[in-house]
């Protein structure tokens, strides 16, 4: 049987945040497409996750970071991923954010904040865990030599460093100071694609690895 799986619709739809549709070469290395396929295998709908966010977009990481850190909310915002996504009746969502708190098979997608100082943390309570035991992992690493490809595939989980120093307790709570001088070149974000509200189907590390 010959696969569809990768072939376009010729009415494909490509939309960014809030519906708006974007344009077919509107792209660049890295990426993150979330798509959708008709009845007949082939893609009818695209996401496109980082589309007119000036997120990605091939920027330096240090730009990559200040705009996530600043426009995490909006990134997925006002998107309706259960019109979008399927997957045999499982409540399928996509949620994106800095990875902290790695513990056995689970991690913590973390809701950026600012604290009394305006400095950009992440209460380890209040992000999503998820499960990515089974979960097929991509890794975007801005270091990559730029004659390279910098989207790798089975690199493994990676974590935003847990380091003491930039840990405080708040009323029993863990909070990071993702701006400490030992967190803030190795932030570790992803965009995770969960079914069930936390088991990982496939996860897209954006890294650092310099």
């Amino acid at each position: 049987m010959k696969k569809k799986q990768f072939v376009l619709d010729d009415d494909v739809v490509i939309t960014g945040n809030a519906g708006k549709t974007v344009a077919e070469d509107a792209f660049d290395e890295g990426d993150v497409l979330v798509y959708a396929t008709n009845s007949e295998g082939y893609i009818s709908r695209i996401y496109s996750v980082f589309a007119a966010q000036n997120v990605l977009n091939g920027s330096s990481f240090e730009d990559f970071r200040t705009n996530a850190f600043k426009k995490q909310s909006s990134v997925l915002a006002d998107t309706k991923f259960a019109d979008l996504l399927s997957d045999d009746d499982n409540d399928v969502n996509v949620v994106f954010g800095p990875v902290v708190d790695k513990s056995g098979s689970n991690i913590t997608i973390g809701t950026v904040t600012t604290n009394a100082e305006g400095k950009y943390v992440v209460n380890y309570d209040e992000g999503l865990e998820v499960n990515y035991s089974n979960a097929k992992i991509y890794t975007y690493d801005f270091a990559a030599r730029s004659d390279n490809s910098r989207v790798l595939l089975d690199e493994g989980i990676a974590s935003t460093p847990d380091v003491k120093a930039a840990k405080t307790t708040v009323g029993g709570q863990d909070i990071l100071n993702l701006e400490h001088e030992d967190v803030i070149d190795d932030v570790v974000f992803a965009v995770v694609r969960t079914t069930d509200k936390d088991e990982a189907q496939e996860i897209y590390l954006i890294v650092n690895n310099d």
